[in-house]
This record gives structure tokens, sequence and C-alpha cells, in this order.
């Protein structure tokens, strides 16, 4: 006859009572996933950390802050807030093309990261930041709202990225 240790018993009950959780958050990772296709095992691994990451991130967030938010909502916003910092430092480059420095600043709410002190002939006329380089417009013009250099071609004295945002509160009013 079988005789079964009681020690092991209690061991798989244990086991059987906590394994739940291990089906829940393999059903999440399959919701939102951040994994591609891929034969290599590196990167395999590093894509179910993400999406572990993902989870806990989520699950400290909604225990610190008592706000229950979409899966989905808090994944964008991670991801947002992940990226701002390094769109901004990508808004310094001065040859980003004009659509693409125009989609980060609407990303980023309109922040810019403060350049460092001007030289004295740039200060007097900048360039106009949504113009091409080849164009080489210089202006004293500034938009109302951010500061930036901006030339008469593109606003008349706000940016195109605020101008949107003035329409929408004349709207309101």
């Amino acid at each position: 006859m079988h005789i079964l240790n009681p020690e092991t018993k209690r061991s798989q009950k244990y086991y059987n009572s906590t394994k739940g959780g291990v089906d829940v958050v393999d059903e999440l990772k399959g919701e939102y996933s951040v994994a591609k296709i891929s034969c290599r095992w590196p990167l395999k691994i590093f894509f179910a950390l993400m999406n572990i990451a993902g989870i806990n991130s989520q699950i400290i967030f909604r225990d610190n802050t008592n706000q229950t938010i979409s899966r989905r909502l808090y994944l964008k916003t991670l991801g947002k807030e992940l990226t701002k910092h390094f769109m901004i430092q990508r808004l310094q480059n001065k040859k980003l093309s004009i659509s693409l420095r125009q989609t980060i600043m609407k990303l980023t709410d309109g922040v810019e990261k403060p350049t460092v002190a001007p030289t004295p002939e740039s200060s007097d006329r900048p360039k106009c930041r949504f113009c091409p380089k080849r164009k080489n417009l210089k202006t004293i013009i500034r938009c109302e709202m951010c500061d930036v250099p901006i030339c008469k071609e593109h606003t008349v004295a706000t940016c195109t990225s605020c101008g949107k945002n003035n329409e929408i509160e004349s709207d309101i009013e």
C-alpha cells in the first residue's frame, strides 16, 4: 500500500492555494505584452521581466495612491513618463525636423529643457524654431506662451503649438 507523507500533503495544499496568483500574472502578461517574436532566449527573458515589472509597478502604484486605473491607461502613462526625459533631451538637437519637433512638444505638454546660456550674437536675433535650417530666418518675435523664437510666417505672436491651445481656451470662454 502507498502511504502519504503528511508534510508533503501540507506543502501541496499550500502550493495549490497560492498558484492562482501565477495564473493571474500569466493572464495579465498575455493581455498587454511588450514581447516580440524572437528565438533569442536572452531577449525572451528580458521581455518577460518587462511584463512582470509593468504588473508589479501597477500594483505598487495602486497601493500607494489608492487609485484604480485601467491597465491600458496605466501602461500608456508609464511609457510616456519613462520616455518624456529623452524626448525633451532630443528637442535640443538642432537638426530635428519641424513635424517631429512639434510632435515632441505636443507629447511633452510644451515642456522644454532650458538651453545653456546663449551666445551674445544669438540672443539678439535667434533663428525661428520651426523653420528648416536651410531657410536660416532670424527673428525678434517670441511666442507669448512658451517664449520660443518664431518668424512671422509661422504665427502671429504665438507659435503653432500654443495657438491650438489658445483656440481651445477661447472656445470655452
